[in-house]
């Protein structure tokens, strides 16, 4: 079928279930496709669109089984609701440069594999790619600012994500059963809203883009298999429940730039050994931020008048005087500590030469501190009776001792230079003063 250029419009269900149409040739006249219009055409499997087409509207192509491939003309600015769901052989769609919204599931339930979001488009509304299981690949656009609600749940084969700068709303499980997604690069400079973002997704790998300034609520609460998280000197607070039950997490670093930590940010993660409060930044640590951290062996806080806390902040970890966890503070400021609400519940509290730190070395989930070094270093985030092993330039062993989690190892008799200390197969180099 053909509509001719002289042809400007055509009603809404016109050719509502033609289960015989194969092939749709739109002329220049057409501006808008009407609701319905082509809905249920099964054998659908030649679709051209007009040049001056700006819209089309809900249910347009909804459940055109057979239609492999689209191209959405340069003039289109919304894809209305469902107007292609249910396509089930749609693996090719190629969306235009003037595209600012893309409807409620537009494209759920289709077969596309990859998926280039134009940088005209702001709002990706919920469900739009919904159940799209074999989409392996999606770039969205430099201006996108919403994604919806399950706008790529049940993606299935969907590895990896960048979540860009412009973004300020991801809505509710909007990656949730991605169960293939392990990578997620989050660039958004100030996004506000996220919750149950990523839901049973395996992810492993987190990446802050060093623009962001805030860590939203519940942005990546539940990623049990991330082991590191490394954030950037942009960030300033890191929300309630942002990392929340991310279980194999074992080290944390807080950066300088943190004021604010809220309420439940690490609750439940349950792998922590060690967590490290960098600077003169943080301001206060919200209740139950570390609740149930019964793991934690030692607190670093680098800040010299403690930061606020909560009654529950510290809730379950040990803090007893022979095997709890060890608070180290600077040097001089533990009676501040001793004194201060519910960091005083604190047993163990040490004094620490921070400015001798000039760096942490962290590789995988540990870390090394002080590096430089000059009479001895401890390792955060290791397991009891992890066994140490420091090698000199030429690769001879000078030192291997078994370590456990708040144990200094001494280095004083060896010469200064550079050595390599191996632990857990890994390896990362120390300078000695």
């Amino acid at each position: 079928m053909i509509v001719p250029d002289n042809v400007t419009s055509i009603d809404e269900d016109a050719f509502y279930r033609c289960k015989a149409l194969k092939t749709v040739k739109i002329g220049a006249g057409m501006t808008t496709i009407a609701k319905n219009t082509f809905r249920y055409c099964e054998a659908l499997n030649d679709l051209t669109l007009g040049a001056n087409l700006k819209t089309i509207g809900d249910y347009a192509f909804y459940e055109c089984k057979a239609l492999p491939s689209v191209v959405i003309p340069t003039y289109v600015t919304s894809i209305g609701y469902a107007a292609f769901e249910y396509c089930e052989k749609l693996a090719t769609v190629t969306l235009n440069e003037k595209l600012a919204d893309i409807g409620e599931y537009a494209f759920a339930h289709t077969g596309i594999k990859s998926l280039i979001i134009p940088n005209s488009v702001y709002d990706i509304r919920q469900d739009a790619f919904y159940d799209c299981k074999e989409l392996t690949s999606v770039v969205l656009g430099i201006r996108v600012e919403t994604l919806g609600s399950y706008a790529f749940q049940n993606c299935i084969k969907l590895s990896t994500i960048i979540i860009p700068e412009s973004v300020k709303t991801v809505g509710y499980s909007a990656f949730s059963g991605c169960t293939s997604l392990g990578t997620v690069i989050f660039n958004a400079i100030n996004c506000t809203e996220m919750s149950s973002v990523f839901y049973k997704c395996p992810i492993s790998i987190i990446t802050i883009g060093d623009k962001v300034t805030r860590i939203p609520s519940s942005a990546f609460s539940s990623c049990e298999l991330v082991a590191s998280v490394s954030l950037p000197n942009s960030v300033t607070i890191i929300e309630s429940s942002a990392f929340s039950g991310c279980s194999k997490l074992t080290a944390f670093t807080i950066p300088e730039s943190v004021e604010t930590i809220g309420q439940s940010a690490f609750y439940n993660c349950t792998g922590l050994l060690s967590f490290y409060i960098k600077g003169q930044g943080l301001i206060s640590i919200g209740d139950a931020a570390l609740k149930g951290c019964s793991r934690i062996k030692n607190l670093y806080t680098e800040v010299r008048l403690p930061p606020v806390a909560k009654k529950e902040t510290f809730l379950d970890i040990n803090k007893d005087a022979e095997e709890g966890c060890i608070l180290h503070v600077p040097n001089g400021k533990e009676m501040a500590y001793m004194n201060a609400p519910w960091w005083n519940e604190f047993k163990r509290v040490v004094g620490e030469n921070y400015s001798s730190i000039d760096e942490i070395s962290t590789f995988g989930s540990l870390q090394i501190y002080p590096n430089p070094v000059t009479d001895q270093f401890r390792i955060g985030g290791i397991e009891e009776n992890t066994v140490v092993t420091v090698l000199d330039i030429n690769g001879k062993i000078v030192l291997q001792q078994m370590v456990n989690p708040d144990e200094a190892i001494a280095v004083d008799h060896l010469p200064k230079g550079v050595y390599f200390v191996k632990v857990n197969g890994e390896t990362v180099k120390i300078i000695k003063n």
